[in-house]
């Protein structure tokens, strides 16, 4: 919202980013889209580069939350092989984000992965 607010006719996109889709300051992101679980990781990004190539509206600023690998750690733990999938399936979606922005002719930008934590497994003895 402080993008969009500071002028130049600047738009954000926040894909199902926690909070995303509260006003602040009477506003809301130009795009948005509310969290849903079955939203294919693909599908999302395929969603924001439209906001990104967006003719009358372009977003120059996104926010994409993928709730992996945090969930499948959670529920099968650090060492499992179901996150040890799930990983890859992050890996994958990264390199088609990556992808799409080349395919679109996005060349000038700023990919910041973030992580609100890691994760590692611990004895009960202990």
């Amino acid at each position: 919202i402080v993008n969009e607010k500071s002028g130049n006719n600047k738009h954000s996109g926040v894909m199902m980013w926690p909070g995303g889709d509260f006003k602040y300051q009477g506003s809301l992101p130009t795009h948005g889209k509310t969290f849903e679980w079955n939203y294919e990781f693909n599908k999302r990004v395929d969603t924001v580069i439209k906001w990104i190539t967006n003719s009358s509206a372009p977003a120059n600023i996104v926010f994409l939350y993928i709730e992996e690998p945090d969930s499948s750690g959670h529920k099968f733990g650090p060492n499992s092989v179901e996150l040890n999938n799930t990983l890859r399936k992050v890996d994958d979606t990264i390199a088609y984000l990556e992808t799409s922005l080349k395919n679109n002719r996005v060349h000038n930008y700023n990919l910041i992965i973030l992580s609100d934590h890691g994760m590692t497994s611990v004895s009960l003895e202990k």
